[in-house]
């Protein structure tokens, strides 16, 4: 099913990000990959803000709601921080890393949220995050971030809309998409590594 964002933005900013967790409802395992920025239920406050501001902007919606946005869609965090829910399998782009939302000091914060979570590795066994570091031999391109419910349903954003399908088919597809782009990822002090060089670049302490 393809859903225009210029229906769904009807319902405000607010009303969609509160709706996050019934997404994650009866889920076992969400396989999340991203090549942009950081999947939403990882974002820090003024990380999310500022996606909302400027998805705001863009679309031109009012931008009263952008706080409220950000708060409702952390609502969702502590299902990866606390546990309780399914559990997570991150593969991210080192390109997340490197966009800049919202300044060097939000993405310090956001960086250093991240890097929580793979130090935090052995005690939260139900997240995993691997990062596809800058400069990776490639047998797979990067592509569009989408994130896979067990094998019941993938939900893929684009500018204008989201793809959500359940066929079989899609299914198995984004599931090899999802085993090749993990295989070129690093995990635990490696993925530190890429996590802490980018802080240093946003920080103006180094280049890529």
């Amino acid at each position: 099913m393809w859903l225009e964002y210029r229906r769904r933005l009807k319902l405000g900013q607010a009303a969609i990000q509160a709706q996050g967790l019934s997404e994650f409802e009866g889920v076992k395992l969400a396989r999340i990959y991203e090549s942009l920025h950081v999947p939403g239920i990882l974002q820090t406050f003024e990380y999310a803000r500022t996606q909302r501001l400027i998805w705001a902007r863009l679309h031109g919606l009012s931008v009263h709601d952008v706080d409220i946005a950000a708060r409702n869609r952390l609502t969702m965090q502590p299902l990866v921080t606390e546990g309780g829910g399914p559990a997570f399998s991150f593969v991210l782009e080192a390109t997340v890393l490197y966009n800049v939302i919202g300044g060097a000091d939000a993405m310090a914060e956001q960086l250093d949220f991240l890097s929580s979570l793979v130090a935090a590795g052995p005690r939260r066994p139900h997240v995993a995050v691997g990062i596809i570091p800058l400069g990776a031999t490639r047998k797979l391109f990067p592509g569009e971030g989408f994130y896979l419910f067990d094998d019941r349903k993938v939900w893929q954003e684009f500018w204008s809309g989201v793809l959500q399908t359940s066929q079989p088919t899609d299914l198995t597809y984004f599931g090899k998409v999802f085993d090749h782009q993990q295989r070129h990822a690093v995990y635990g002090d490696a993925a530190q590594q890429e996590i802490q060089a980018a802080k240093n670049f946003v920080q103006g302490r180094a280049t890529p």
